[in-house]
């Protein structure tokens, strides 16, 4: 399947066009030292930029509901106690036409025995931004590496549709589906600071935003979540000590192996 792809160096790299709170979107809220990400049967927090008046619920990966509350638009989102990808639901019907939000937090618990692409491909709105993998717990989105996603109505591809992807760090550009309604993209690498260890280097969220109007309705939908910082930053340097390392070691036992040879041959 041929993907639609933007090279990093082609990217362009400027102010966001629109401010995100024009988006209806989920963002994670700011942590606190009582619930620190880490824990792995914490709650999490997620804050549902542009909320007012949308209906949310959670989905579990075995798509069984649960409506979500909030206080002003702030939420507190308990571990269902199953293991695996969860989806935020948020849709709004306006005389404008409809918005809707979905982003996939990760949640620690028994195994469930279903796979995200369950979840992912279980049809939540007629508009909607598919991930083509969603990013899984031991590989997230990443710096420099590639993200590929599919637009649908109704359950089918829509082909030749504008896509905005923006990032907090203000990174903006447009992209369009392809044929299949496909699209894939290198994730920017615009972390202001880079510091050894990926821990170290805070999460940046990416948001994807679309638009479409079919029979006379408009429609948006937005897909959010967070990528980290590409390791080889951080890696590249050590490991290549290390290798120089073992290459001299490498060296000099050939070195004295060859010399013990020439002495054993005199």
């Amino acid at each position: 399947m041929m993907f639609l792809k933007i090279s990093l160096p082609i990217l362009l790299i400027c102010m966001w066009a629109a401010p995100a709170s024009a988006v209806l979107h989920w963002q994670p809220a700011p942590s606190s030292k009582d619930n620190m990400q880490h824990q792995r049967m914490a709650h999490k927090s997620f804050i549902l930029v542009d909320g007012q008046g949308a209906y949310t619920h959670l989905i579990h990966p075995d798509l069984k509901k649960d409506p979500l509350l909030d206080t002003e638009q702030h939420f507190a989102v308990k571990p269902t106690g199953k293991n695996n990808y969860h989806a935020l639901i948020a849709q709004r019907t306006t005389s404008q036409g409809t918005e809707t939000a979905v982003r996939y937090p990760y949640f620690h618990g028994r195994p469930t025995g279903f796979s995200p692409s369950k979840l992912t491909d279980h049809a939540k709105f007629d508009f909607e931004i598919i991930p083509m993998p969603l990013a899984r717990e031991h590989w997230k989105y990443t710096a420099n590496q590639e993200a590929s996603f599919q637009l649908r109505f109704k359950g089918k591809p829509l082909a030749k549709q504008s896509i905005q992807v923006t990032t907090s760090q203000g990174t903006a550009f447009d992209l369009k589906t392809d044929s299949k309604g496909m699209l894939s993209f290198i994730i920017p690498d615009d972390f202001s600071e880079v510091k050894v260890g990926q821990r170290k280097n805070p999460k940046i969220e990416f948001l994807l935003h679309a638009q479409t109007t079919q029979n006379n309705h408009h429609y948006q939908s937005s897909f959010s979540s967070f990528y980290v910082v590409d390791p080889n930053h951080w890696r590249s340097l050590p490991w290549g000590f290390v290798a120089l390392f073992f290459g001299m070691m490498i060296g000099l036992l050939i070195h004295f192996k060859y010399r013990n040879i020439k002495k054993g041959k005199r």
